[in-house]
């Protein structure tokens, strides 16, 4: 156990204690995730930035022929207060497998540790669990049939993960940024023309780190690497940017 997280010494208690219902997480300054466990188990995590970019980039990725409207009507149906309800839809139109949808949930459950992790890194967390039953969480349409997911094990993957972003000297920069090219004319001196438009191309102030990992099929730590020389030099500038709003991610959808 990492004695340097007291998130995961929460997680695994709840773990060996079987805790079914949700572990909710909040900062100095109010932003909030919330986690939520089945007999131990992770189930899904919610809360935190950039909802619908991990969706909009893993839609892409796994299901780029998908109907948008499908999704909405499954919202709207179910009345959800999560963002749930694309996993359910992925399930039930048949769109993506119960393996590409469990690798779904580990995905956002790693992206929300992994960012809970640098929030704990920089200031001191609320943490507090509240039991709930089974019949609470299929009423919030949550799956409670798709294979479980280890607390213990995926934590720690996420810690692991963090641990050596940090240990880069990266704990100031999230992957949630969004990297933008500068000084086009002073870089182009020092690479070649087909690497400066890919660069353009990426770099373009509008895809968070993660966004662009998954593009290139690469770690996120690969990905921010490889830009922190640059960075460094004043060609590349990091960007804080807002998540799609809902209503506007079939637009975007379509035009990648």
């Amino acid at each position: 156990m990492n004695a340097h997280s007291k998130l995961i010494e929460k997680l695994v208690i709840l773990e060996l204690k079987l805790f079914t219902g949700t572990t909710t997480i909040i900062t100095p300054d109010n932003k909030q995730w919330i986690i939520y466990l089945y007999q131990g188990m992770l189930l899904w995590a919610e809360g935190g930035s950039h909802v619908y970019r991990f969706w909009q980039r893993h839609l892409n990725y796994i299901c780029p022929q998908a109907n948008i409207t499908l999704f909405e009507k499954e919202r709207i149906k179910t009345n959800s207060s999560t963002d749930y309800y694309f996993i359910n839809t992925l399930l039930k139109e048949k769109l993506a497998s119960r393996k590409e949808t469990k690798y779904l949930i580990e995905q956002r459950l790693e992206n929300v540790l992994f960012d809970i992790f640098q929030a704990e890194h920089r200031q001191k967390l609320k943490i507090n669990s509240q039991p709930k039953s089974a019949y609470s969480l299929l009423k919030k349409n949550l799956n409670l049939t798709l294979t479980p997911i280890a607390t213990y094990q995926l934590s720690s993957k996420a810690y692991d993960k963090w641990s050596i972003w940090a240990g880069k000297g990266l704990t100031s920069c999230s992957p949630n940024l969004a990297p933008l090219l500068k000084k086009e004319n002073q870089i182009s001196q020092q690479i070649s023309p087909i690497m400066l438009q890919n660069m353009k191309r990426m770099l373009n102030g509008k895809n968070t780190i993660r966004d662009l990992a998954l593009q290139m099929d690469k770690d996120f730590f690969d990905v921010t690497c490889a830009l922190v020389p640059y960075f460094f030099k004043g060609y590349v500038k990091f960007l804080e940017i807002p998540d799609l709003p809902a209503v506007n991610l079939p637009l975007m959808l379509s035009r990648n």
